[in-house]
């Protein structure tokens, strides 16, 4: 229990933000973000299909790329260790793997969070 609130209600607010500083590791824990140019992260636009039945949309803005997760609220930006590995900032374990011939159109994503992997097949291109 949250030490300091008065009511067995008024935790709420703070479980959560309490939990993720308990579970996750430091910020940007054991990553440097690279440098990746505009073409390169054209490639990995598009909608990639998990087997769930979710979508991961992938769109760029400029030099930044973004990943929005059906179901999940509002969209998060990637950061790159390689042109086709990127992370979450704010050292969550969340790795993005784009897979297929560099100089192609990835074919797939890999999405590994906290250790368990989901492939997510590509859709659509945008």
């Amino acid at each position: 229990m949250v030490r300091g609130t008065g009511t067995h209600i008024s935790y709420y607010p703070v479980l959560v933000p309490t939990a993720f500083a308990w579970m996750l590791p430091p910020a940007g824990a054991g990553h440097a973000a690279v440098a990746v140019t505009s073409e390169e992260l054209e490639q990995l636009v598009g909608a990639y299909a998990l087997a769930d039945g979710r979508t991961v949309t992938i769109r760029r803005e400029g030099a930044r790329i973004f990943a929005r997760v059906t179901g999940l609220p509002g969209e998060t930006e990637l950061l790159a260790k390689t042109s086709r590995r990127f992370f979450l900032p704010g050292g969550f374990g969340v790795l993005y793997t784009f897979e297929g011939p560099a100089d192609l159109p990835a074919a797939s994503l890999l999405v590994r969070v906290n250790g368990v992997e989901s492939r997510a097949m590509r859709r659509t291109t945008q």
